[in-house]
């Protein structure tokens, strides 16, 4: 994985929030009587709200490195986060592709802060494929450098490894389990 991907993250988010200033002013735009009368709790509706979003950022050669999509993203200005449901993060490296998966995501909008929550899976797509699972992933898109510390699996053609935490450092692509830690090789005969 490369150094990038936290900037790429960063980016694709950055380019849904305008997406739904853009919604959102359209919205105002609308006359009153297509809008709803019912009364509504203010403090539980998002400022924006963006439903099956969707990016893609292209390298300088015009070819894809990464990709969001999510079921829906909802920005609340006066709290300064974006709720994310189902985000999918796609992103490719120098030889593989990988791709992240949650049941939400939190962002932390003025510290580029994320945090993904629920059945996360950070998988690589190749032949040699890596999968790491957990319920709770960190990124800090500025230190670029992911972490957790619940219980992790991470899976590979060589074995099973289990442990609770890890510090992924985007910078130099050094990978440290913390906690205890257990492995399982499969027989490669």
């Amino acid at each position: 994985m490369n150094s990038g991907f936290a900037i790429k993250v960063f980016l694709m988010l950055a380019t849904i929030l305008s997406l739904l200033g853009l919604r959102w002013m359209l919205d105002q735009a609308k006359p009153l009587s297509t809008m709803s009368a019912a009364p509504v709790a203010t403090a539980e509706i998002p400022d924006f709200l963006l439903l099956e979003g969707n990016t893609r950022i292209y390298d300088d050669k015009g070819k894809l490195s990464s990709a969001m999509q999510a079921d829906k993203f909802s920005f609340f200005q006066k709290k300064n986060i974006t709720l994310i449901e189902n985000p999918k993060f796609d992103f490719m490296a120098k030889d593989s592709e990988w791709q992240i998966t949650a049941t939400e995501g939190i962002l932390q909008n003025d510290s580029s802060y994320l945090t993904l929550k629920g059945g996360v899976e950070f998988s690589q797509k190749n032949s040699d494929a890596l999968t790491l699972e957990t319920e709770n992933l960190e990124i800090d898109s500025i230190k670029n450098i992911v972490t957790t510390n619940t219980d992790i699996l991470i899976e590979n053609s060589f074995g099973v490894s289990k442990g609770k935490g890890l510090l992924f450092d985007l910078n130099t692509r050094k990978l440290k389990l913390i906690g205890p830690i257990s492995s399982a090789f499969k027989n490669s005969q």
